[in-house]
């Protein structure tokens, strides 16, 4: 649901489909893949990403421990965030572009 709104979000920005779903796919996917837990800035950017969010509600609870660990309400706090801003980004863009 939140990638559904995330991809609404993005295509109402880009108004163009090919761009959107490029754009769609790289953020959603490999974007994690750049950050890790080693530094806390990159910690912090990899906790904010809805693909991480997913992985650490899956994750098994003895996995070893890691320098910046975060809670499952975060990951459901960030689901909750990226769906509330690209609602209100999109109702944003479509107001202003109908007036």
């Amino acid at each position: 649901m939140s990638c559904a709104v995330v991809g609404m979000g993005i295509g109402a920005v880009l108004r163009h489909a090919g761009t959107s779903i490029v754009a769609g796919v790289v953020v959603l996917l490999p974007a994690p893949f750049l950050f890790n837990e080693d530094h806390r800035w990159s910690a912090v950017l990899d906790h904010a990403l809805p693909m991480s969010a997913w992985y650490r509600l899956m994750e098994i609870p003895f996995t070893p421990p890691v320098p910046y660990p975060w809670t499952s309400t975060g990951a459901w706090i960030v689901y909750a965030a990226w769906a509330l801003g690209a609602a209100a980004l999109t109702g944003t863009v479509v107001h202003r572009r109908d007036q």
